[in-house]
């Protein structure tokens, strides 16, 4: 006569076992996961503003002569404070972004006539360029950083220092 165990559940031996992989899993995987947040953070706020850029740009040649678009930024990098506010043709900005919408991620601004890390610039109904030339605003987050440019001519683009994030070197 055979004798056939009830195997229905689980012993202890194999739930401990179960616990320690998922132990490691989680060991190994949350950092890499931080570190994901991280670079999609710096990621989301250069992007953020690149568009941003480009869409006052085309604001500003849509509402012709009389219309403009200004562009107001502000960095504090030892408070690790930043934002920049858009304004067409009035007072009150039409979107405003700061260091609150993107966890963790500094800025550094430069050109655009910067004065103790605030820089203001219009943009005309022209070619939507600038009388403030060229500028730059550098975004960090740990060791990784985003530069997103604007040239003579208007146009926008973001680089990487190191080359990483799928953009080319800055120049």
């Amino acid at each position: 006569m055979a004798y056939f165990r009830d195997s229905s559940g689980f012993t202890v031996i194999e739930l401990m076992v179960a616990i320690a992989v998922v132990a490691i899993l989680l060991t190994v995987g949350v950092p890499s996961f931080a570190s994901l947040i991280e670079r999609q953070q710096l990621s989301g706020a250069a992007q953020t503003f690149a568009s941003d850029l480009r869409r006052a740009k085309s604001d500003a040649i849509a509402r012709g002569p009389g219309g403009s678009v200004t562009v107001t930024l502000a960095s504090d990098s030892s408070a690790g404070t930043w934002s920049y506010a858009i304004t067409n043709s009035g007072t009150a900005p039409t979107k405003n972004v700061s260091q609150d919408n993107f966890s963790g991620v500094t800025a550094a601004i430069s050109g655009w006539g910067v004065s103790g890390g605030s820089a203001a610039f219009s943009m005309q109904a022209v070619r939507g360029l600038s009388a403030a030339g060229e500028g730059s605003i550098t975004f960090s987050s740990g060791a990784a950083s985003l530069t997103v440019e604007r040239n003579l001519a208007g146009r926008v683009r973001i680089c990487s220092a190191t080359g990483d994030f799928g953009y080319s070197s800055c120049s």
